[in-house]
């Protein structure tokens, strides 16, 4: 697993991510939420761009679950883009598709951030 952070606007981070997130990427992929965390003291809201992850695990999704918990309890928010038709199932079985908003794009995502 790899992965890129930008600055986005409006107090905004995009996290890029890229290959597949299991059981022996999830230390990492721990690594580039807590980098996101402490990335900027005025960020609140965070896209994370799954464009290029094949596929994301259970650990994976604990990991992401407790991060965007922290964030929310911070008054932020996590946006998801990019999701391909294995992962938006797993949302939508897990229901996790129902406690995150899910975009087509990182552009539309960032744009729902200045409608609020």
């Amino acid at each position: 697993m790899e992965y890129k952070i930008e600055s986005g606007q409006n107090d905004t981070l995009i996290l890029i991510l890229s290959n597949d997130i299991t059981l022996y990427q999830v230390d990492k992929f721990k690594e580039s939420l807590r980098k996101v965390r402490h990335a900027e003291e005025n960020v609140r809201n965070v896209i994370i761009d799954l464009k290029d992850v094949g596929f994301i695990d259970s650990l994976a999704l604990g990991a992401l679950t407790t991060f965007s918990r922290e964030i929310r309890e911070e008054g932020g928010d996590v946006k998801l883009v990019n999701l391909n038709e294995k992962i938006q199932q797993l949302f939508n079985v897990t229901r996790l598709s129902k406690t995150y908003e899910i975009y087509k794009s990182v552009d539309k995502a960032v744009k729902s951030y200045r409608e609020l």
